[in-house]
């Protein structure tokens, strides 16, 4: 299930493939011209002429939808408003949000998956922020209920394993360019990255269902 760091390592192998026009934003892919969001379960592929396209595999693959920018958007064509992206946001504007949650009275596993208030997690790395952060959360409390040092440890905890995901798709991007594998890389995406990542607790840990979805702790 591509989330924020996946989409953000495509964008990066599309752009070195076409030379720019591509622009991560959470979990949805900013194309030149449309807007992709990949659900559980959508990929991408190359076409017959070398051409990016969007791949509806699996049950749960996500939508495509025209890229018109409007004045309500950046220069990169994504909103000015909303919520901040957790892979490209200062550690103030996550500092920001964080605080808004400790008098919120939603769970904590709601809130890491609500992409209006930080884009681009979902259970994956939500599961590594959780279980980073080292104290006693509980998704299934609610935000205002959490200990008081959630706030101070759950911040360095997106930073830290932000930088992890990051650090670790980079690098395997830069071995297939150097190798001269970007071609390959684009048509094995996502799956391509799991042999690569470096996981703490999803899929080691243990099982959480919870709202429909399974955490990992």
């Amino acid at each position: 299930m591509p989330e924020a760091p996946e989409v953000y390592i495509l964008a990066a192998a599309a752009n070195a493939k076409y030379g720019g026009g591509y622009v991560a934003n959470g979990k949805q892919l900013f194309t030149p011209r449309e807007i992709w969001s990949f659900g559980l379960t959508g990929t991408v592929a190359l076409d017959g002429d070398g051409n990016l396209i969007k791949v509806a595999s699996g049950q749960v693959y996500g939508a495509v939808k025209p890229r018109a920018p409007t004045e309500e958007e950046d220069e990169e064509g994504l909103s000015k408003e909303g919520s901040c992206r957790w892979l490209t946001a200062s550690e103030d504007e996550l500092r920001a949000t964080l605080h808004r949650w400790t008098t919120m009275r939603r769970r904590l596993d709601l809130l890491l998956l609500d992409q209006t208030e930080v884009a681009g997690i979902g259970v994956v790395w939500g599961s590594e922020i959780v279980a980073e952060a080292g104290i006693e959360l509980s998704l299934q409390l609610k935000a205002s209920q959490q200990p008081a040092a959630m706030l101070a440890h759950l911040l360095p905890a997106m930073l830290s394993v932000r930088q992890r995901a990051m650090a670790t798709y980079g690098a395997f991007l830069q071995e297939e360019l150097a190798e001269g594998r970007l071609d390959a890389f684009l048509e094995r995406w996502f799956k391509n990255l799991y042999a690569v990542r470096d996981m703490q607790v999803y899929k080691i840990g243990q099982p959480m269902p919870l709202g429909g979805r399974t955490w990992w702790v």
